[in-house]
């Protein structure tokens, strides 16, 4: 078969004008050119020339089913298409398309082949001159190639038939079935008749645009030619649904304005429904007002629903008419605006507000377009009264700062509050912090139509992350879904002036500077209101000392004087937002007292007895979290479960975790499954385990989703604070990392606790005895090296340590019935045969000791076992509190030595260790920079006027000022006037003793400070108090004489005074008498009558001059406090050795049945015993008869053991008045 014989049926080659014979270059990737056909083979050539020969069984012929000679340097430059199969398949139209040669759009391909098939080729009509031919070769058949063919025969079926159209041939598929020919009438067909008679080249989109009825790139990047291809070929369509040309950045401006003139009429004008021109940045001052007269022209698109302009500059002479005739436009329902300039032009503002005016749009995107406050303010005003707008597009929309001090998007997002309508928003890259996520959640707080919130790339930050959870959680707000990558943020640290901005829903009480010119403080204030309204509060009791400036002004600037108005509360409006200024500057202080005072511990009843303690705190706190603390449904914990297993990165997930960790309530199931989508589990326990309920077993179920112990004990580690705390015995000291969401929660609960607490207090009558004088139960608190002073004025930061101890107001109820003596010991023996620390040992007694009352007496068994100072002074004001004996706090206080004691003070403060029914002995130390200590000061005084004619009763005063100088009392004594505390000075050291002989003693007064300042319950004309004195500030002389008098008398001091005071006494002792018995005693020791002189001053504290029975009875305290102190040592080394008899073996190390002092000292001390041993020791091995030490025999220890079988008789006989 001769080369000539072989067809060529490139029909996008054919059609394109004639190139050079030089190699292709790499055609470009968006042309949309029809893809090349194969060539016909050398088979598939013989059989339809045999086919010629048969006509009865040829095919019916038309003039384009005539084959042509393919070009020989063709086949050469194209050798793989001789290869390809013997049919003509159908042309691929979705392969990838090649790229068309560019040419001018005024030529034209002239038909090389006349129209009639009779007449030769030779007589059809010549092309006008100055146009491009495109001609094909002379068609040479099989005869005539062979020379049989006489010259000018025609053969026949190819008469007049300038090339072989592919598209009507046979065509099999791969499986070699012959597929159907195309009609004369497909929309091929047409649109080649078309591409013909307008002098177009065909292309496969425009191919796809006759079957489809749209325009479109696909993937691709249109051209100028294919975009006049499709201009061509709109008006041959009987319809046109779509125009997208997105994408297609290389259009130029008069190519875009020919193709939309196209648009007019016929058949776009009833039909197109959508034009997406996205990124045509071509299109500018030619093509911008062609596609502004297809909407408002009556030939125009009028029933377009969607019109894309995105990122195309349009100039601002356009921009005027564009909003304009989207404002008239009836059936647009889309429109983006997206980086399209808007932001930029001088009415800015004016245009937004003619877009909004179309009433029926539902899609709105406005992203990338820098809006000022002016322009934000405009579309908020729009968004308003906007019934049908569903989605709504701000990417990247505010990205300048106004000179307020906020971001120009607030004023937009404070406006959404008037919006019902909208479905998603789209809020990315907008520098949106915790301040606008702020005003969001306030606006969309009742949104119930809201579904979905895209946040990307703001740096929301924790705080920002907590108000979209918020929102998320409310049932109110119809959000489900929400984007929040990238952001991270920093977080906030809410310090001491500069937290107002800061919002707790838990705990929102504080002092608050608002200044009402920023839209996150009215946004704040209206969220207060919003707590009053879910408390059921009335908003003049929860605003107090309200103090507004109705100038302009900035958070944190002092009020301008002369300027102060009155306030008036805001009301709801009809759309259910509190209207409230919109300038000014607003000082309140927001406290929940009035919802807590519904909320208080519920009084007793009168006679009652009670034995088991009323757990009111953790009642008021669950309470108080089912009010305040969101729970979500499950309903919104699905979606954002799906959001939490969608985030990729560990950060992303620990910031999430980090914003559900407050405000929250949380099923233990939630964090179970948390637990299993999150990379690190431990981190959702111990960021989250505060969130599950605080019962007991719904945390256990939590823990149980760890894998093993070790899991378990770093769990415990982060959780411990929250483990241990009891907030029905909070008293203590506090070291809290509030950056570890455990301790947070840990702080937040004490914070209410001190509100509530302080309610129940002033509910009883009780007066104020905290450290300021703000009824706070906080006292010491320090943050980042600043003293806080109020706690209820403070807003909890999230970052930084916060110390302080607290101090409850609770106290026992009247009637409380104490734990057993014999359930006591053996908790008491379990603990002392503990092998743990002495940290471990306080953390197991502090979590059962709000289950029992105890009295003071079993006070001092607790100082037993904790080696630790620091750890002995928390255990005791664990469970001071607690004591149903308060009258016989000495008891307790007699066990305590004074470092420890005064360490207690520091922490409990004065008046609440104030010895209120036996001051006496005590020596107090007093800052008057500190409200209770002045109150302290006053009450002495008061007392000192009320139970002493010479007001003698205090004893070495001494007021050091700051500045050092000394405060002169040597003429006048203690000022009276000291007795009001508003006249105590106000700083300086107040040192001195109170001393009051028994017959002075005011116990009206006395009881009546007791229950007033100290809280207290009892009542002492029942509950008679025990008189004690304990040895720690006894002098030592009169500890001597103790010894003495117990041993010589046996312990009967009434028998020593009536020797003393000799027969036919007149019931006093005088100095005399005194120095006489002493010396007629023989006793060594006291041969020197200045020891003999102090024994007798200390025995007259009124310095009368004689010792009256009354003021002998303080040897009977102290003979009580020994025999006591002997039974403690007795009763310690009894649970340690388990036998008193056995350990005298062990103290006596050397063997020689003697203990000396040196060997009591250290088994005592390796006991970890502590208290006044040195006059225990002298007092087991004193001698009364002989009159001189010896060590400690075995008899000696013997009648040890004899006086501790005896205990319970001798505890009965001390403390038969309790």
């Amino acid at each position: 078969v001769s080369q000539a014989q072989r067809k060529y049926h490139d029909l996008g080659s054919f059609l394109e004008p004639r190139r050079s014979k030089r190699a292709k270059a790499p055609r470009h990737e968006g042309s949309q050119s029809l893809p090349s056909l194969p060539l016909a083979s050398q088979a598939d050539s013989l059989r339809r020339a045999s086919m010629t020969r048969r006509p009865s069984m040829a095919p019916k012929q038309s003039v384009a089913d005539v084959a042509v000679a393919a070009r020989p340097s063709v086949l050469e430059r194209s050798p793989s298409m001789a290869a390809t199969s013997t049919a003509f398949p159908k042309p691929n139209f979705e392969q990838k398309a090649r790229t068309s040669t560019k040419f001018n759009s005024t030529w034209k391909i002239w038909p090389s082949l006349p129209e009639n098939p009779a007449k030769p080729a030779a007589a059809a009509k010549e092309p006008p001159k100055g146009k491009p031919v495109l001609s094909l070769p002379a068609v040479k058949s099989a005869a005539e190639a062979s020379g049989t063919r006489e010259k000018g025969q025609v053969v026949a079926g190819l008469a007049g038939q300038a090339f072989m159209e592919p598209w009507t041939g046979e065509t099999y598929n791969k499986d070699g079935i012959l597929e159907p020919q195309a009609d004369a009438d497909s929309a091929t067909m047409r649109y080649i008749r078309a591409c013909q008679a307008s002098g177009v080249i065909p292309t496969s989109s425009v191919l796809e645009m006759v079957h489809s009825k749209t325009i479109s790139g696909g993937s691709s990047m249109l051209l100028d030619d294919d975009l006049m291809s499709f201009a061509a070929m709109v008006r041959n369509v009987d319809s046109l649904r779509d125009v997208d040309l997105s994408g297609s950045s290389k259009l130029s401006d008069h190519a875009l304005q020919v193709f939309l003139k196209k648009l007019f009429g016929k058949p776009a004008h009833d039909t197109l429904r959508r034009l997406d021109l996205g990124s045509c940045k071509g299109a500018g001052r030619t093509a911008m007002p062609v596609l502004i007269s297809l909407l408002v022209e009556p030939k125009g698109v009028y029933r377009l629903t969607h019109l894309d302009l995105s990122g195309i500059q349009i100039p601002c002479a356009s921009m005027s008419s564009l909003s304009c005739a989207i404002k008239a436009h009836e059936y647009l329902r889309v429109v983006h605006l997206g980086n399209t300039g808007l932001g930029s032009h001088p009415a800015a503002a004016t245009r937004l507000t003619e877009i909004l005016q179309a009433s029926d749009l539902e899609v709105l995107g406005l992203g990338w377009n820098c809006f000022s406050e002016e322009a934000f303010r405009a579309l908020g005003s729009g968004l308003s009264g906007h019934r049908s707008l569903k989605d709504l597009q701000l990417p990247n929309c505010d990205s300048c700062t106004a000179p307020a001090g906020q971001s120009p998007m607030c004023v937009f997002l404070e406006s959404l509050s008037s919006n019902k309508s909208l479905n998603d928003l789209d809020l990315s890259m907008n520098g949106i912090g915790p301040k606008e996520t702020l005003i969001l959640e306030d606006a969309l707080h009742d949104h119930r139509s809201i579904n979905d919130l895209f946040l990307s790339q703001n740096p929301l930050g924790v705080d920002g992350l907590r108000s979209i959870l918020r929102l998320l959680s409310r049932d109110s707000c119809g959000l489900k879904r929400f984007e929040s990558g990238g952001c991270e943020g920093s977080q906030l640290d809410g310090r001491l002036n500069d937290g107002s901005h800061v919002f707790h829903t838990t705990a929102p009480t504080g002092s608050y500077v608002l200044d009402l010119g920023l839209a996150h403080c009215r946004c704040l204030l209206r969220m207060l209101y919003k707590t009053c309204r879910r408390l059921k509060m009335d908003p003049s009791q929860a605003f107090r000392d309200m103090k507004y400036s109705s100038s302009k002004g900035f958070a944190g600037l002092p009020l301008e004087k002369g300027r102060e108005r009155p306030w008036v509360h805001a009301e709801r409006d009809s759309n259910g937002v509190y209207a409230v200024p919109t300038g000014g500057v607003l000082t309140c202080t927001f406290s929940t007292d009035p919802a807590l005072e519904s909320l208080m511990e519920p009084a007793p009843s009168k006679g009652k007895m009670i034995g088991h303690p009323i757990r009111a705190a953790n009642g008021f706190l669950d309470a108080w979290f089912d009010l305040l603390r969101l729970r979500p449904s499950w309903r919104k914990v699905a979606p954002f479960l799906a959001r939490f297993r969608s985030l990729p990165d560990p950060a992303e997930q620990s910031m999430l975790l980090d914003a559900l960790s407050s405000d929250f309530i949380l099923d233990y199931r939630v964090l179970a499954m948390l637990c299993k989508d999150c990379s690190i589990p431990l981190q959702v326990l111990f960021r989250l385990l505060h969130c599950v309920s605080r019962n007991q077993t719904e945390r256990f179920l939590a823990l149980t989703d760890l894998p093993g112990l070790r899991q378990y004990l770093k769990v415990y580690n982060k959780c411990e604070r929250l483990l241990l705390f009891n907030a029905e015995s909070p008293t203590g000291r506090y070291s809290l990392n509030l950056a570890n969401p455990s301790d947070f929660a840990v702080a937040e609960m004490l914070f209410l606790l001190d509100e509530w607490e302080a309610v129940s207090a002033r509910s009883r009558g009780t007066e104020d005895c905290s450290q300021y004088g703000n009824w706070s139960s906080v006292r010491n608190a320090i943050y980042q090296n600043t003293t806080i002073r109020s706690f209820s004025e403070w807003i909890l930061p999230s970052v930084d340590v916060l110390q302080f101890d607290y101090v409850t107001w609770r106290r026992p109820p009247p009637n409380s019935i104490h734990i057993s003596e014999d359930r006591w010991e053996t908790m008491m023996r379990l603990i002392a045969k503990s092998p743990l620390e002495d940290d471990a040992k306080l953390h197991a007694f502090r979590n059962i000791i709000d289950r029992c009352y105890i009295r003071a007496k079993q006070i001092r068994d607790v100082t037993f076992f904790f080696a630790v100072a620091e750890t002995r002074v928390e255990a005791i004001s664990a469970i001071f509190f607690r004591m149903t004996d308060p009258q016989n706090v000495k008891l307790a206080r007699a066990r305590v030595a004074p470092v420890e004691w005064e360490a207690l003070r520091h922490r409990l403060g004065s008046l609440n260790l104030w010895p209120w029914v036996q001051p006496e002995q005590y020596k107090f130390v007093l800052d008057l920079s500190h409200n209770d200590d002045r109150v302290a000061a006053s009450l002495a005084v008061r007392m000192n006027i009320k139970e002493s004619a010479r007001f003698a009763n205090i004893k070495d005063p001494r007021l050091v000022r700051d500045d050092g100088s000394e405060f002169s009392f040597k003429e006048r004594g203690v000022p009276v006037t000291w007795a009001d505390a508003a006249s105590t000075p106000t700083s300086g050291f107040f040192t001195f003793q109170y001393m009051c002989s028994a017959e002075d003693r005011n116990m009206e007064l006395r009881s009546e400070l007791f229950q007033k300042f100290g809280g207290w319950t009892q009542d002492l004309s029942n509950d008679r108090p025990v008189w004690w004195t304990y040895l720690w500030e006894v002098p030592e002389v009169v500890l001597d004489f103790l010894v003495h008098v117990m041993r010589f008398f046996n312990n009967d001091t009434a028998l020593a005074f009536r020797i003393i005071d000799g027969p036919g006494g007149n019931g006093e002792i005088s100095l005399t008498e005194f120095k006489l018995a002493v010396t007629k005693f023989g006793w060594p020791a006291f041969q020197d009558p200045e020891k003999a002189t102090a024994v007798f001053r200390y025995l007259d504290p009124d310095n009368g001059g004689s010792i009256s029975k009354a003021e002998w009875r303080g040897m009977d305290q102290l003979v009580n406090e020994l025999l006591l102190s002997v039974l403690d040592v007795s009763s310690y080394i009894h649970r340690t050795f388990g036998s008193i008899q056995a350990a005298f073996e062990i103290f006596d190390t050397d063997g020689g049945q003697e203990v000396d002092k040196e060997e009591w000292d250290q088994a005592i001390q390796s006991l970890g015993f502590y208290g006044p041993t040195t006059v225990i020791y002298n007092y087991l091995c004193m001698d009364g008869k002989a009159n001189r030490d010896y060590h400690l025999s075995p008899e000696r220890w013997s009648e040890v053991c004899k006086l501790f079988e005896n205990c319970a008789e001798i505890y009965r006989k001390i403390l038969s008045d309790t």
